[in-house]
């Protein structure tokens, strides 16, 4: 409070002083601090789908229009669709933050401490919290993967077919063990649900996209008033 109260002083003669160089360390203590780190989250789509769900664009897309999606920088479907696009690809493919906690779609409730937690022996190492404590699933969450996040041989055709006598593997978000991904086989013409990841990374992804750091509404206000003082400053110093 005393730093900034040093901001202002007030002359003998009643005219303010603007310590312009308290006014630049507060400036930049506020930006530093306000900017937005790495958010990512993991949760579970309304929207269901058979396994011929269109490869890695229909499963981003459904992802990107769920009804559930937190709207942050960035969305993909937490799947594995082939040997070059699996889940534990994503942050080398799609720039997924590896050394932030995961939470849940709320954004507080966490999940996985980071990515390689996340994708751990999971009947060794369990999640922190369940991916979603409401999930009630048609039958389970189609992954095609393992519980490392490598391609399960089982992938209703990379992600292509509903055929009824092809399986896809499917996990549960009720559980924080390597069920999660690998709960069992199912029928590619079962309608199911899907997980998405999304985030706002503290660096540009992997596709050049930069996100927009976020502030909450009092730093923000306070950043108006800073701008407006350092404006007062020079107009201070031209008379």
């Amino acid at each position: 409070m005393d730093f900034i109260k040093n901001i202002f002083s007030i002359t003998m003669n009643n005219q303010m002083n603007i310590n312009s160089k308290a006014l630049f360390l507060l400036l930049f203590f506020l930006l530093n601090s306000s900017l937005g780190l790495a958010d990512t989250r993991v949760w579970v789509t309304t929207t269901t789908t058979d396994g011929g769900l269109g490869g890695r664009a229909g499963a981003d897309t459904l992802c990107a229009t769920d009804a559930t999606n937190p709207s942050l920088a960035n969305v993909r479907a937490l799947i594995s669709i082939d040997a070059t696009d699996e889940i534990q690809d994503m942050p080398a493919n799609y720039g997924v933050p590896t050394g932030e906690v995961i939470y849940q779609v709320d954004g507080t409730t966490q999940v996985a401490t980071d990515w390689a937690h996340l994708l751990s022996d999971k009947n060794t190492t369990n999640l922190t919290n369940i991916i979603e404590a409401a999930w009630a699933g048609v039958g389970g969450i189609w992954t095609f993967s393992n519980f490392d996040g490598s391609l399960d041989p089982n992938n209703c055709s990379n992600g292509g077919s509903s055929g009824a006598g092809v399986v896809g593997m499917s996990g549960l978000a009720n559980t924080i063990d390597n069920n999660v991904f690998i709960a069992g086989n199912t029928t590619c013409s079962l309608l199911q649900v899907l997980y998405c990841v999304s985030w706002t990374p503290d660096s540009p992804p992997v596709s050049g996209i930069t996100a927009i750091p976020t502030m909450s509404e009092w730093s923000m206000a306070l950043l108006i008033v800073m701008l407006g003082l350092g404006a007062l400053i020079a107009l201070k110093r031209q008379y």
